[in-house]
């Protein structure tokens, strides 16, 4: 892969960030949540929402985009 420009990783970083905001965001509103439906369409948000970061965090790893982090491995 090619090495990725500053504004790239400046971009990925925030985009990084802002998943993980509405993350805890989604997470600290469900708690007090009455509608069962209004829940139900959060939490499908809560794990769409992590399925994106770990995506982000793989792109990272596989990318080496930062020092000295290695990717879990089964052994």
């Amino acid at each position: 892969m090619r090495q990725l420009a500053a504004i790239e990783v400046l971009a990925l970083t925030k985009s990084l960030e802002g998943e993980m905001h509405a993350l805890s965001m989604a997470k600290t509103s469900l708690i007090n949540m009455k509608d069962e439906d209004l829940k139900s369409v959060t939490q499908v948000g809560i794990k769409a929402t992590e399925i994106r970061i770990a995506r982000l965090q793989e792109f990272i790893a596989e990318n080496n985009m930062v020092p000295n982090i290695q990717q879990n491995t089964v052994q």
